[in-house]
């Protein structure tokens, strides 16, 4: 069952969203991506059978208003920001061990991030905004 829904998520997860943005705006596409907790929470209801708790409610909400809050393209760099900050935290919460490998992703990962913000300010300035 864990191969078929891993599969599942792969080809339907990602090649969904590879599809979609051929399709539809990417900043779309991310904020849909974004509502993913909310499905996850609603199929652990429904499959456990009992609803939701006030708190996660709360928690899923807070979450979609900061989506909404957030600029586009801001949101969309955040996915790329995100294993980063899960390394971070597996390491701080968890204390999970860091290595020279993980440590040069996270470099390559921020230094992407940093270029296409670089990118897009150097863009801005030439047209005077």
């Amino acid at each position: 069952m864990i191969i078929v829904s891993g599969l599942l998520m792969w080809v339907g997860g990602n090649g969904g969203v590879n599809w979609a943005e051929q399709h539809v705006d990417s900043g779309l596409v991310a904020l849909i991506v974004g509502t993913m907790p909310m499905w996850v929470a609603f199929a652990e209801a429904r499959i456990e059978r009992r609803r939701p708790s006030g708190f996660l409610l709360g928690a899923l909400g807070t979450g979609f208003l900061g989506l909404a809050l957030l600029p586009t393209p801001i949101v969309m760099t955040y996915t790329y920001v995100n294993p980063v900050i899960a390394v971070f935290l597996g390491w701080l919460v968890y204390r999970e061990q860091i290595t020279v490998t993980m440590l040069a992703g996270m470099v390559m990962i921020l230094a992407g991030v940093w270029g296409v913000f670089r990118d897009r300010h150097q863009r801005a300035l030439e047209a005077g905004i």
